[in-house]
């Protein structure tokens, strides 16, 4: 299936994006794909530079960090591993529906063990090579940056 770039009106909040006509799609959904291109046009940090913030905002309140592993500079999505009292857990960074950032329990709302955490980490780096991977001391489980968890 290969995406048409077609000619529209372009509102002005949306200005210099690019419509794309979908073989296949009507005219409902190519309207919905095209209110998730502006969705996703706010301005964001390179995942490197994020990283490195979170890190340091970590070890400067007590919650000491590492990265485990190096996903894409620019682009790459985050895990974070939590490690408290009573076990693991680990946040997934995603997208609410208004497009602003948030993170989401992968491996449940409760601590969870060690392989238990490895394995879901495993599964999502096998999806999406280019992710970081983070971990923090974190007696209640709660990250060292503010975000909104889902």
């Amino acid at each position: 299936m290969r995406a048409r770039r077609i000619a529209s009106p372009v509102p002005s909040a949306t200005r210099g994006l690019a419509k794309f006509a979908l073989p296949g799609l009507s005219a409902r959904h190519e309207q919905i794909v095209w209110a998730g291109a502006a969705l996703m046009a706010e301005p964001r940090v390179k995942a490197e530079i994020w990283v490195s913030m979170a890190v340091r905002l970590g070890n400067a309140t007590g919650r000491y960090g590492a990265v485990l592993r190096k996903g894409d500079p620019d682009a790459g999505g985050v895990l974070v591993v939590l490690r408290g009292r009573e076990g693991l857990s680990v946040l997934s960074q995603m997208r609410t529906a208004e497009g602003s950032a948030a993170w989401i329990r992968g491996t449940g709302s409760g601590p969870v063990a060690q392989d238990t955490a490895d394995a879901y980490v495993a599964r999502q780096v096998k999806f999406d090579p280019d992710l970081w991977v983070l971990e923090f001391e974190s007696p209640d489980l709660l990250p060292p940056f503010e975000g909104k968890i889902v």
